[in-house]
């Protein structure tokens, strides 16, 4: 060819032919590539390997796309059979033993049958004896997981529920060494480490979370567990927080979900709260609490604490005032008509509105427990809008 090229014959169409020619044995050359690859990658393989060599060697033979659509397989797996798990626990069961390693296998079952502890204790019997009485992943089957997680932390969202249930403490490592920032798997493993391991160690861990997220939802999860086994402890712990909104929710959080806290000691808890939100829904519970057994006082509360909105300082009052007219309709009338006159709501069209509605509830209500009661006292209204509303309504519900 050099010779022709020397000769002369260097014309256009030889360089095309030549060209074409190059072209011709690129395409040949890449069909059987393409081949081969295609017949590679439609072979089936055994993936009954440890998760650990599994990854692996996904990762080194078939790149990202196959390693995607197999961490993408198993997680929906793990989703829908924890869906299920309460519902349809047979085909939880199949779904977690169709997982590709014995160590998935067993984990799936192991979270299954403690799910089941509570709700179908003999099937969860049965599943517990399949494995031989395990409760806990055992060493082996622990460092697999996490290795399978250090390996490829992208599908972190598929191994580490499978240990949140079973070993919390090992999933709060794996997402601190991660830097995971999902905050409800944050909150799952916290819970989990409170019930298994005890509050302290669950207040340890929240306490060494860096991101102002992850550490507020583990919070949260550590005051719904502790508030009712130990209120005064849980109290002291949010009392540490530096003062801010997050603080007073927490404080109001303890005082609504306690069933510890003395009426007294809710209305203790007023004086350190400043956000007027929390501060005003604080207010209602503590007088909720205070009215069955002391109503002067509950209303006297609703009267005197600072820092609370007029519309809410009333809204307050209202609920007070009807959980009052349950059990005593006549003193509740005239203590709410007595905390508008201290308030000096004489020319509130708010407070008289509010009144005309608590008027013909607390009337429909009576109506129906002492309807001679009812009429006796409304004789006794003064305002006529008042009680025309309250006669309305007593006609109302009187009427067949």
């Amino acid at each position: 060819m050099a010779e022709l090229m020397r000769r002369g014959f260097s014309s256009f169409p030889i360089k095309l032919a030549l060209l074409l020619i190059a072209i011709s044995i690129d395409w040949v050359v890449g069909r059987l590539v393409v081949r081969s690859t295609a017949k590679s990658a439609d072979q089936p393989s055994s993936i009954s390997v440890s998760p650990t060599t599994l990854l692996h060697d996904r990762q080194r033979q078939s790149g990202p796309r196959l390693r995607g659509t197999l961490s993408r397989k198993l997680a929906q797996t793990v989703q829908w059979a924890n869906t299920v798990s309460l519902t349809n626990p047979e085909s939880a069961l199949a779904a977690w033993r169709s997982l590709p390693t014995e160590t998935l296998r067993q984990s799936g079952q192991l979270i299954l049958q403690n799910r089941l502890k509570s709700e179908n204790p003999s099937l969860a019997l049965i599943y517990s004896e399949e494995l031989g009485g395990k409760e806990v992943f055992t060493e082996l089957s622990l460092q697999e997981l996490v290795n399978a997680v250090r390996l490829n932390p992208g599908d972190s969202g598929t191994w580490i529920p499978l240990l949140i249930e079973t070993n919390p403490i090992q999933a709060f490592s794996l997402e601190m060494e991660l830097g995971a920032l999902n905050r409800k798997r944050m909150g799952d493993i916290i819970s989990n480490i409170a019930k298994q391991h005890g509050i302290q160690s669950a207040v340890e861990r929240v306490e060494q979370l860096q991101n102002r997220g992850l550490r507020r939802a583990g919070t949260m999860e550590v005051i719904k567990l502790w508030i009712n086994q130990d209120t005064k402890g849980a109290l002291e712990w949010v009392r540490s927080f530096p003062k801010g909104i997050f603080r007073d929710k927490q404080l109001y959080q303890c005082a609504h979900t306690s069933s510890q806290l003395t009426p007294n000691e809710t209305a203790e808890l007023l004086s350190e709260v400043e956000n007027p939100q929390f501060k005003s829904s604080l207010l209602g519970i503590a007088a909720g609490k205070l009215v069955d057994a002391q109503p002067e006082q509950a209303f006297e509360l609703l009267s005197t604490t600072p820092g609370i909105p007029d519309r809410s300082r009333l809204t307050q009052a209202g609920n007070v005032t009807q959980r009052l007219a349950q059990t005593n309709p006549a003193k509740a009338l005239k203590l709410f008509d007595a905390f508008g006159q201290e308030q000096d709501y004489s020319q509130s069209f708010v407070f008289e509105n509010n009144r005309l509605r608590i008027y013909r509830v607390i009337f429909a209500g009576w109506a129906t427990t002492a309807p001679s009661d009812a009429k006796a006292h409304l004789e006794t209204i003064m305002d006529p809008q008042i009680q025309e509303a309250a006669q309305e309504a007593l006609a109302r519900a009187l009427s067949p």
